[in-house]
């Protein structure tokens, strides 16, 4: 009866609030979260309105493209893979990313209701829709709850009602045109986290842009009541270390609202660190403080838990520590990711109550753990939401030079055609090419580059119509250095750009699709070994 009258039941709106500390200064009001609670037959008419708007936004696409917050199949990882799948890109092709973070202050409390309801109709929403909403959203009010103490009532005249079902749809809404406002550069949103960045191979013009677009966020900000707090909003410029060491100043000069934003060469984007360099290194610093203390926590309580429960503990506590945009920061450098492998180990030793010399495979393998590296590999092999992510989805890239290969767990080293002492011509590509992975097809280019073949061993991996390719790595269980070996089709020094990506259920049309598992090792032996008519054609899925 509500949704057909257009009217809320007001004795549903009072919301109780109750202030969690975050931290800092606990005198100071702005350190206190404020936890919403509202009655729960209100989040079943909340529930009913919301999935028809979202049906409705989809069936129409009125969302737009650079928002990924509070959307199914959308997530942190899936924003992040974007941004820094941009930024990779724009660094391989020679350019730097300038990069702001926007912290905008209360923006889910800041909603003016009359120019939300505006914006809905613009979106043709209904009359009864609307009527309801604004039923929905006038006359709230709330308490504030302290222990035993209680506030009187007071009313809310603007924001959408946190704690709320309907609250995240009706906030997208409000915030859904903000990226139309910026022309220069790109503006993506992870609903009230907003990240400006702009590429260009010119620091000034860099500048130039991003300064002009912040001009327009803080001029749709001020026609819609929101609030940039520029003491939070900060700038990075990413790009190669090459690049950056080369320019004269490595800072951004922006502004937001004539006051100068902090440049930093690192800070946290939606739970991950991002550095100028995208090494990763100060996030994987802060995930192995993270566990570090958990596996300390673990040593005291071990005696008290069985088996079980301590395993419980670790998939609990520390896995998601690692696994947290895992496909984000796994391309870090193995020395990094090996610190992450070795508290990995500490913690099966722990959990096992195995002494600190004990190997740690067997205990991975009793525990049914992967590493680091297999849990990287495992992840970027699965299924994907190619339509919230297209980045993630089936996609093969040329890498021309090594700064491409902080794309997708990409290959090190470009692979190059070589001659070697018998005249035998192949290819050799040294890469950590992690499990579940698909090559090819190859571009032949003139190179003068000379290469090495010496210490190489391989692999052989079989496939139909008896066309044989090669693999060499010192343990097939992990994703280590391997050389991928394939005769060129024609004679001289020829180099070769790899097509690579990280995915399984593909379609094997003279592509490689190599699985560890499925690998013979076979005794070390010359890349002259393999015939010069040995090349890649169509696979079976093994």
């Amino acid at each position: 009866m509500s949704i057909f009258t257009g009217v809320f039941p007001e004795k549903l709106k009072t919301a109780k609030v109750t202030p969690i500390y975050k931290k800092g200064d606990k005198s100071d009001p702005g350190n206190y979260r404020p936890i919403s609670i509202l009655p729960t037959i209100s989040k079943l008419f909340e529930r009913h309105i919301t999935t028809q708007m979202y049906d409705y936004l989809k069936e129409n696409d009125l969302l737009m493209k650079e928002q990924s917050g509070f959307r199914k199949s959308h997530s942190c990882q899936t924003a992040l893979t974007k941004l820094t799948e941009k930024w990779i890109t724009d660094i391989d092709n020679g350019n730097m990313t300038g990069v702001s973070l926007l912290d905008f202050r209360k923006a889910f409390d800041l909603v003016n209701h009359k120019i939300l309801i505006d914006k809905m109709k613009y979106y043709n929403f209904t009359n009864e829709t609307l009527n309801w909403l604004e039923s929905y959203l006038s006359n709230r009010t709330q308490t504030v709850h302290i222990g035993n103490v209680s506030s009187n009532l007071s009313a809310i005249t603007c924001g959408v009602p946190q704690g709320s079902v309907l609250g995240p749809v009706l906030f997208l809404l409000y915030i859904n045109d903000l990226p139309l406002h910026v022309k220069n550069s790109i503006l993506d949103l992870f609903a009230d986290d907003a990240t400006l960045h702009k590429a260009n191979n010119n620091l000034l013009e860099i500048e130039r842009d991003m300064n002009e677009d912040m001009d327009h966020i803080s001029a749709w900000c001020k026609e819609n009541r929101m609030v940039i707090n520029e003491s939070k909003t900060k700038c990075i410029l990413v790009g190669a270390r090459q690049k950056i060491s080369r320019l004269p100043t490595t800072t951004l000069s922006l502004k937001v609202n004539d006051k100068l934003i902090d440049n930093l060469t690192s800070d946290k984007l939606l739970g991950v660190y991002i550095d100028n360099y995208l090494q990763f290194d100060k996030h994987i610093d802060e995930v192995c403080k993270a566990i570090t203390q958990k596996i300390a926590l673990l040593r005291r309580i071990k005696k008290y838990l069985g088996l079980q429960h301590r395993v419980l503990y670790y998939n609990a506590y520390i896995l998601p520590s690692i696994d947290y945009c895992l496909t984000i920061y796994g391309n870090a450098s193995k020395s990094h990711l090996d610190r992450i492998l070795k508290l990995q180990k500490s913690a099966a030793r722990v959990i096992m109550d195995a002494p600190p010399d004990t190997p740690s495979q067997p205990l991975f393998d009793e525990l049914d753990w992967l590493n680091i590296y297999d849990r990287c590999c495992d992840v970027c092999g699965g299924d994907h939401p190619t339509e919230a992510c297209p980045e993630l989805g089936l996609e093969t890239t040329g890498f021309e030079d090594a700064t491409a290969t902080r794309a997708r767990l990409t290959l090190p080293y470009f692979a190059e055609a070589v001659t070697f002492t018998d005249g035998e011509v192949g290819v050799i590509a040294n890469a950590n090419i992690p499990r579940k992975s698909q090559f090819g097809p190859f571009e032949a280019k003139k190179t003068t580059h000379e290469f090495s073949d010496e210490g190489l061993f391989i692999l052989k991996i079989l496939v139909r119509d008896g066309t044989c390719v090669s693999l060499d790595t010192t343990d097939e269980n992990e994703c280590n250095w391997m050389s991928l070996i394939r005769a060129a089709p024609t004679q001289g020094n020829d180099n070769l750009n790899v097509t690579y990506s990280s995915i399984v259920n593909i379609r094997l049309q003279g592509s490689l699709c190599q699985h560890s598992c499925k690998l013979t090792r076979f005794p070390r032996v010359s890349p002259a070994f393999l015939p010069l008519g040995c090349l890649f054609s169509d696979m079976g899925s093994n």
